[in-house]
């Protein structure tokens, strides 16, 4: 069973590796293209952690 800091933790560590610093290191005109999927990113990544967040609240509290 994990605790929401850790579960809050690995979340920031799948955030850092998404495609954004890829853009940042290459700097040419794909960057824009990276940006993009970044964000799809942050959205897929923020909707995966909600829903553990709350899988584990409900967990919890049976």
């Amino acid at each position: 069973m994990f605790h929401k800091k850790q579960i809050f933790i690995l979340f920031l560590i799948i955030i850092s590796d998404s495609p954004i610093f890829i853009s940042l290191e290459k700097n040419n005109n794909k960057s824009t293209i990276y940006i993009y999927i970044y964000i799809l990113y942050i959205y897929i990544y923020i909707y995966i952690y909600i829903y553990i967040y709350i899988y584990i609240y409900i967990y919890e509290n049976l």
